[in-house]
């Protein structure tokens, strides 16, 4: 039986999740500020459902194993968590639990679950415990994200390994507990860059698998974005899509009218400077490049639209393109509602990764599954069964 402790113990829970067809991930830090000096504490296990309507309903636990937990204290704690995250559930998983310990805890909407009811859980979903979709395979993941961390940390590192750590902080602590259309912008931006110091499947050594963790990593939050997107212009009559949208990608979560103003504000007041000092004004400076979108937003306009055409199968976009980036093919017949969110959202992550390599400009080697080359749900299908 495996010890029911630490990243085990947090990688159960994610399993339990990720069985159900739910995406669910760890190692999420909210940070104070952007220098990341300051964290305020650390996110056991997220696990975020869509419906139809693309609309999050996340749900989070806190793991802990041992004798010696202020279990009190960690329920009010827990608490605060609930409310940082807008959860609609939250789940303490620990060794045991008083009975009037846990009537405190939902009178406080904190579920408490003990390692054996986490057991009988697991076996009323018939989760093999030999198996672990996706980031779930703490033994495998747990490692890498070490390593990489530490190869970008050195004085001496690559610039490559740098970017590497970078991404994946981004993932880890900027990107997750809420979106904009900035943080969409500065994705694409990292995952471009990472593309360009990684242009081909020659470079595809060490770091270059570390690039392709990060790039992975980095492929499912945009799924979550694009369903935050779709969520946002569905309160946007149909013929103005494009222009919302545009305007968004090109000003990010500040008002269109006065980031416009403020903007050429800043451009005019520059170039009355240059013109005093009897420096040349920039062409840029007199031209409207300074207000247009970034080159990729027809492309991401057209694949906003096909997800809202397709919300049955948006709606497992994210788990899909955890499972495709991060999992084996044939794990999934041992977890049925996972393969069934797979072979929904299989085809709309391949028109996302054709959107970034389209209209962002990544090179395909780089959004290679961690495992190797994707044989599609119907293809692992018809190899599981011979």
């Amino acid at each position: 039986m495996l010890q029911p402790e630490g990243n085990a113990l947090e990688a159960r829970v994610q399993r339990m999740f990720l069985a159900q067809g739910v995406f669910a991930e760890r190692f999420l830090v909210p940070a104070v500020e952007e220098t990341h000096r300051m964290v305020a504490t650390d996110i056991d296990v997220l696990a975020s459902e869509y419906t139809s309507g693309f609309h999050l309903t996340r749900r989070h636990a806190e793991c802990k194993s041992g004798k010696r937990v202020a279990n009190l204290d960690r329920v009010l704690w827990l608490r605060g968590v609930r409310t940082m995250l807008g959860a609609d559930a939250t789940y303490f998983v620990v060794d045991s639990f008083d009975e009037q310990g846990a009537d405190f805890a939902r009178s406080l909407d904190v579920d408490v679950m003990t390692i054996k009811q986490l057991g009988t859980w697991e076996s009323a979903l018939s989760i093999p415990e030999d198996q672990w979709p996706s980031r779930s395979d703490f033994r495998l993941i747990d490692p890498i994200r070490k390593r990489l961390n530490e190869r970008g940390r050195r004085r001496d590192a690559a610039s490559g390994d740098v970017l590497i750590r970078q991404a994946l902080q981004f993932v880890e602590i900027d990107s997750w507990l809420t979106f904009g259309y900035g943080r969409l912008n500065r994705l694409l931006r990292i995952l471009k860059n990472l593309s360009d110091e990684f242009p081909g499947t020659g470079r595809l050594n060490a770091s270059g698998n570390y690039a392709r963790y990060s790039a992975s990593a980095l492929l499912v939050r945009l799924s979550q974005y694009l369903m935050a997107m779709c969520h946002d212009v569905s309160r946007v009559p149909v013929s103005n899509y494009h222009s919302y949208l545009t305007s968004r990608l090109t000003f990010g979560d500040q008002d269109p009218s006065h980031a416009r103003g403020l903007v050429q504000g800043t451009v005019d007041w520059m170039s009355q400077v240059l013109r005093d000092s009897g420096t040349p004004v920039p062409l840029v400076f007199g031209s409207n490049q300074l207000f247009e979108p970034p080159n990729y937003s027809d492309g991401l306009v057209s694949l906003i639209q096909e997800l809202l055409r397709a919300p049955d199968e948006a709606r497992y976009l994210p788990v899909a393109m955890e499972t495709e980036q991060f999992g084996k093919g044939d794990e999934t017949r041992e977890f049925p509602r996972l393969r069934f969110a797979w072979r929904n959202g299989f085809r709309l992550l391949n028109l996302v990764k054709g959107f970034t390599i389209a209209s962002v400009g990544v090179n395909s080697s780089l959004l290679t599954p961690l495992r190797g080359a994707s044989v599609g749900p119907e293809k692992s299908h018809r190899v599981s069964q011979s």
